[in-house]
């Protein structure tokens, strides 16, 4: 025989905040270093050398796929070429890293691992600050 439990709307609530909290209990850029090193897949490349580290394995794809764009924003004195350059390459959904890219989805797993300033972001806003901060953790874990 099944069970039927009703919940009051304060009730879920409390369900749903006690979740999150247990999700949270790390540094939320540590979790999202967890969330992007999960993300990282290789399948299909052929490297002449492996590297057990992911990050430093996927800022070699990022090189040979767009590295020229760190000297043009160099050339072109854009402050922080190398982050610029890897942001644009991420924008572009490279298939070597599976990442969210509406901002419904964006805004859901920043708020998940603790970014909870992201629920008072517009959109473009959003958007700067999470393709910011995966660059951010590539580039500091490379």
């Amino acid at each position: 025989m099944k069970k039927i439990i009703r919940l009051t709307e304060a009730d879920l609530t409390k369900i749903i905040e006690r979740t999150i909290n247990e999700i949270r209990e790390d540094n939320p850029y540590d979790q999202l270093k967890k969330f992007l090193e999960d993300r990282i897949s290789f399948e299909g490349y052929n490297f002449k050398r492996k590297v057990n580290n992911k990050f430093t394995q996927l800022y070699g794809v990022f090189e040979d796929e767009y590295g020229h764009e760190v000297e043009n924003n160099m050339k072109r004195r854009v402050n922080n070429p190398e982050e610029k350059a890897l942001i644009e390459w991420l924008k572009g959904l490279p298939s070597s890293i599976d990442l969210p890219y509406n901002y419904y989805e964006m805004s859901n797993l920043l708020y998940a691992l603790g970014f909870d300033e992201v629920k008072e972001m517009e959109d473009d806003e959003l958007s700067d600050f999470y393709y910011s901060i995966v660059a951010d953790t590539i580039l500091e874990n490379k």
